[in-house]
């Protein structure tokens, strides 16, 4: 039996909705030979209704355990021996020949190991944040001393973000945002997936960063591939922390330890800085007060765990 042409990986937590949804997109846009793996991470209540009425064309499983994000599409990953593989967010709406798009960009070139394209959200405007820079010394500064706020439209001062571009032409790009990120397995392989210590947030950031130390390119293609609610599993105070939770885990991979100290206190003045600006914002406003508040919680990273952290949790499978 040949292998398929592409396996795509689904984690639905709660908004049994927007899942619904991201699976019928998907079914209607990919072809037969297209496997697809769904893994609802520990939702309450389970998925199982939605998850049921498609167990019979996808491989659907259960963890009654919250592993996070990556950890599950680890997991995941395991049930299918495609060439290439689709992470795709469960709030986010596949269009019809996105997948093919996306299959032809990658496979253009040789070393070009990720790829994505553009997100629109529901309302058809842009959303950027499919395609990102690779984090420098730069961003970190320009985050750490207010700049990229104080000057949020400016190319410059948000390098990171990549502001100033439209995401309406192909070109190479520092980060694959794990919403809908497509991927040679061979790759994601020799990488060992998503580093198992990120529970949510920076994981792309990190495979990307990994990928391009072995040499691999990370690509967009200007087509639209997706409609993308964004954060309809998470709230903002919440995805904050663990954003910057992700992020000072990515700094404490610096070799250098002068490097990994100037990165970690360029965050920490970064959100202090935002925490102080944010005096005359509504209390329920202060994302980055209560953020600052809560730096226990981040500053130190997510906690290393073994690589086969995950070899022995059971899965259940949801029969149709």
């Amino acid at each position: 039996m040949s292998e398929a042409p592409v396996g795509v990986l689904v984690v639905g937590y709660n908004s049994p909705d927007w899942l619904a949804r991201c699976l019928d997109a998907l079914l209607t846009a990919v072809g037969p030979d297209v496997e697809v793996v769904v893994l609802d991470n520990a939702s309450e209540p389970p998925l199982t209704p939605v998850l049921t009425p498609h167990a019979g064309r996808v491989t659907a499983l259960r963890s009654e355990v919250n592993v996070g994000f990556g950890r599950a599409c680890n997991l995941a990953r395991r049930y299918t021996t495609a060439q290439r593989l689709l992470l795709l967010n469960p709030d986010a709406l596949l269009r019809p020949g996105a997948l093919e798009a996306l299959v032809a960009h990658l496979d253009a070139h040789p070393r070009r190991g990720i790829v994505t394209g553009r997100l629109e959200r529901p309302d058809g405007s842009l959303d950027p944040y499919s395609a990102l820079g690779r984090p420098s010394l730069w961003s970190e500064v320009c985050f750490g001393t207010g700049l990229s706020t104080a000057f949020r439209h400016a190319a410059w001062a948000n390098t990171f973000d990549l502001h100033g571009w439209a995401r309406d032409t192909e070109r190479p790009i520092g980060v694959v945002s794990g919403c809908v990120l497509l991927v040679r397995s061979a790759l994601w392989d020799a990488l060992g997936g998503f580093d198992p210590r990120y529970f949510m947030y920076g994981e792309d950031v990190d495979l990307s960063t990994r990928a391009a130390e072995l040499g691999w390119e990370r690509s967009f293609v200007p087509i639209v591939v997706a409609t993308h609610a964004g954060g309809a599993s998470s709230s903002s105070a919440g995805k904050t922390v663990m954003v910057l939770r992700g992020k000072a885990t990515l700094y404490q991979r610096r070799r250098s330890a002068v490097r990994r100290a100037v990165s970690t206190g360029l965050l920490h003045s970064g959100v202090a800085l935002r925490a102080l600006l944010e005096v005359r914002r509504p209390a329920g406003e202060r994302v980055w007060r209560a953020a600052w508040r809560r730096r226990a919680e981040w500053r130190g990273g997510w906690a290393a765990v073994p690589a086969d952290v995950d070899a022995d949790l059971p899965l259940e499978r949801v029969a149709a």
